[in-house]
């Protein structure tokens, strides 16, 4: 692909427009047509997040698992975003996504987009194909996403922080708002059985674990070094530093300002937030995010759980409200999630059934763990305690 840095640098920063009910911009709406009419194939793979939440991260994974091998002298030839081509992006005479999707001689073909699910096109669902959808919390996201902004020319500017941290909240971004995009392929999920849905956090927490999981949906096999030395090779730094990879030979990308692959962590949003910003978006955030199946972690605990306690009533004061971490418990009411992916020991189940006995009391699954429904606070308090105290003396 010849990427013309003089055109791509003459142009103005393009501005959000109303799409079908969705904030867009030119670039990635100019080619609607041709994109919606793709012809997707059997054996294609669509990688889907919304922007800057492991978009290239699960590309390069799943380029390794599948040409790593056959094809090394991709990874030091080709960037990435010709290996895994950008779908709906149209800037001519520079970028068209579809053209690359179409030069691709690999099989599988390795496609992303950052398309909400309504828009992805017909093709896909019609042959069946598999597809990787990674979230990440929204805290974090909107932070990668505003230093992305300030050092993309095709996206729009940004503004200072303030101005953009209410923009996010209002939903005023490109490819829309983050809460139905990552809500929107989440119900999808559970219709679409092609489709599996990945967290960052758990990527950041065990890449290899996360990378099995892949390897489970795909049906792969690949040996345990391949998989040793795969995980090695996606390590941030490592990534960081892959000229391949970390979209340095793209001039639509100003490093002056930042790089692309800035931190990779979880919990930078810290560096960025006010207390007063995470008050109000954690306000704002429980009345938009209501699917008590749907749970993100916005930092990970060094003992390897999290619990997480949240409310969807609407509650008048914030110390009604719960969270229990790092063993330590405060005060809280009606909803546990305990998520489970690195937890050394199994729960003494018989100990947490004497605690929710209590009618109305639900004990199910989601995605990572355990949800206990109907709780109220004093019972809510009692079960983080029995569950904390089993970790504590857990290896």
């Amino acid at each position: 692909m010849s990427v013309d840095p003089d055109k791509i640098n003459s142009a103005s920063r393009p501005e959000l427009i109303d799409f079908h009910g969705v904030s867009m911009v030119h670039y990635f709406t100019d080619n609607w047509e041709t994109v919606q009419n793709f012809q997707a194939r059997p054996d294609d793979i669509l990688i889907a997040t919304y922007p800057k939440a492991g978009t290239t991260w699960v590309s390069y994974i799943l380029d390794l698992l599948y040409f790593g091998q056959t094809m090394p002298e991709r990874q030091t030839s080709i960037p990435i975003y010709e290996r895994v081509p950008f779908l709906e992006i149209f800037a001519p005479p520079v970028i068209s996504g579809t053209d690359l999707v179409e030069g691709l001689s690999t099989s599988p073909r390795l496609i992303k987009t950052h398309f909400p699910v309504q828009f992805v096109p017909k093709s896909f669902w019609e042959q069946n194909c598999r597809m990787v959808y990674v979230a990440r919390n929204a805290k974090d996201n909107m932070v990668s996403y505003f230093h992305f902004e300030r050092m993309n020319r095709i996206q729009p500017d940004p503004g200072d922080w303030s101005s953009y941290f209410q923009k996010f909240m209002e939903g005023k971004m490109v490819f829309g708002p983050w809460y139905d995009h990552v809500n929107g392929w989440w119900k999808k999920k559970q219709t679409y059985s092609k489709l599996h849905y990945m967290f960052f956090e758990d990527l950041v927490e065990d890449t290899g674990r996360e990378i099995d999981k892949l390897c489970s949906f795909l049906g792969l096999s690949p040996s345990a070094e391949e998989k040793k030395q795969i995980t090695g090779e996606v390590q941030f730094d490592n990534m960081k530093k892959n000229g391949m990879a970390n979209y340095s030979t793209l001039p639509v990308m100003d490093f002056k300002i930042s790089p692309f692959m800035r931190k990779g962590k979880v919990g930078d949003w810290k560096n960025h937030f006010t207390v007063a910003q995470s008050e109000q978006f954690d306000e704002d955030y429980r009345k938009k995010m209501r699917d008590p199946t749907l749970q993100f972690r916005t930092e990970i605990c060094k003992k390897g759980f999290n619990i997480y306690l949240h409310s969807y009533c609407h509650m008048r004061k914030a110390s009604q409200h719960c969270i229990a971490q790092n063993n330590k418990v405060k005060c809280h009411q009606s909803t546990v999630y305990l998520h489970t992916n690195s937890i050394n020991t199994t729960l003494d189940d018989s100990k947490i059934s004497r605690l929710i006995v209590a009618e109305g009391v639900r004990k199910g699954a989601f995605s990572s763990g355990l949800v206990f429904m109907g709780l109220n606070s004093p019972l809510c308090a009692e079960l983080c305690e029995t569950i904390v105290n089993q970790f504590k003396n857990s290896p």
